[in-house]
């Protein structure tokens, strides 16, 4: 009887030790899964910070190599994208800068940093803009010169804001455009505009007798400043689109436009092109956009 009780002690303690011996093996295979998935969560949070840290720091300088600079701001009922330049460009071969930029980035930079490193700005040099991703504004230049700017805005556009400050005489041609009465903002057919145009001799000069008021959506308007062949200064504003041209040699022309959209989701002001990281801890990390502004 005795050595009966004693199997049975045996067998209770055998079955003991193992579950024990299975808890503890438990604890610590999750133990080292979670060290392994918190290792693996930090390695992706700066592989992460350091392609944003970079992407950020060309969206920068490629933007202050095209003398642009860009924000947004959001109300309730509206977003507001802002964008401050200077046309045409300042450097004789604004591609080649931009080309230069590049190898600076991934050659100095890179290297300073430690790391392998690939700015693309391909679409960059092809076709230069820039999005508001949230207000659905396009602000493109059409070539590198940036000797016209045409920007396409979504029919929800409620507001232009355009400031041009130009090198020319005070001459001015309106015939094509026309103010309206404003029936914003319940109608939606017309939005309103307010211009500040100046050759940086005088006060702002009256297109068509007005400085602000309201026009048609769909209309085509028309104006230009010193009226020569080609105008050193023509602005036009269709449907859906508002572009400014600018004459090839002889004009700069500093501006500030601001586009009012009725839409109030997030928006993002990039650039297109890219950064992305090789071999980083085993991965390449990349950021798709280059950003110039959130709000």
């Amino acid at each position: 009887m005795a050595k009966r009780g004693g199997g049975r002690r045996s067998v209770l303690f055998t079955i003991a030790f193992s579950l024990l011996f299975l808890g503890l093996l438990s604890a610590v295979l999750l133990t080292s899964d979670f060290l392994a998935s918190s290792e693996r969560s930090f390695v992706l949070a700066r592989r992460t910070l350091r392609a944003g840290t970079l992407s950020g720091n060309a969206a920068g300088n490629i933007a202050e190599l095209y003398g642009l600079s860009a924000s947004v701001s959001r109300s309730a009922k509206n977003t507001t994208v802002s964008f401050q330049d200077s046309l045409p460009s300042d450097y004789s071969s604004p591609s080649a800068e931009l080309s230069g930029y590049k190898a600076f980035f991934e050659d100095s930079l890179s290297a300073k940093l430690n790391l392998d490193a690939t700015l693309d700005v391909s679409e960059l040099l092809a076709n230069p803009y820039a999005y508001a991703s949230g207000a659905a504004v396009n602000y493109s230049y059409g070539d590198p010169m940036k000797r016209g700017l045409t920007v396409l805005t979504p029919p929800a556009t409620v507001a232009y804001f355009l400031s041009l400050l130009y090198d020319g005489t005070q001459a001015m041609n309106d015939t094509q455009w026309s103010w309206t009465t404003c029936t914003l903002p319940c109608a939606g057919t017309d939005i309103e505009v307010r211009l500040n145009v100046t050759n940086g001799t005088g006060g702002p000069q009256a297109v068509a007798g007005c400085t602000q008021g309201c026009v048609s959506y769909a209309g085509t308007l028309r104006f230009a400043v010193n009226s020569t062949s080609p105008d050193a200064l023509n602005v036009t504003k269709s449907a859906g689109q508002l572009a400014v041209r600018v004459a090839s040699s002889g004009v700069s022309v500093a501006s500030s436009l601001s586009v009012t959209v009725n839409y109030t989701n997030a928006t993002a002001i990039y650039l297109p092109g890219s950064v992305t990281i090789a071999n980083l801890t085993g991965r390449d990390s990349a950021v798709p956009q280059l950003v110039l502004a959130r709000g």
